[in-house]
């Protein structure tokens, strides 16, 4: 019997560079493989773009110093 996992990926990254594609291809192999998956990093970047194409969960929020409280409130609701 297949064991499928929900995974949260998050990331700070604001362009389209190595690791945010390694990210993306990560993300669309795992979606495919039937694993529910949900990304969090900053809005309207090209990961965040690219992945609520491929029709992965995606969320927006800012990685800034005076929102450390606020980011950590909001992952909370995933544990």
């Amino acid at each position: 019997m297949r064991t499928f996992y929900k995974i949260l990926h998050t990331t700070c990254e604001t362009r389209w560079g190595v690791i945010e594609k390694r990210i993306y291809n990560e993300l669309v192999w795992m979606k495919e493989t039937g694993h529910h998956l949900i990304l969090v990093c900053p809005k309207d970047t090209p990961l965040f773009l690219k992945a609520k194409e491929y029709g992965i969960k995606v969320y927006g929020i800012d990685f800034k110093p005076f929102s450390f409280f606020r980011n950590y409130k909001f992952l909370k609701i995933f544990l």
